[in-house]
């Protein structure tokens, strides 16, 4: 039962760590989609 936690745990991490890796450009993307339109 712990170790099942503790993998989940691990899962979460690492799925925040990729998230916030993608999370940056794919922002960055979009301001310049959106600064792009405006003019």
């Amino acid at each position: 039962m712990l170790q099942e936690i503790d993998f989940l745990d691990n899962d979460i991490k690492k799925a925040s760590e990729i998230f916030s890796a993608l999370g940056h450009p794919i922002r960055l993307k979009i301001a310049y989609f959106l600064s792009q339109r405006e003019h």
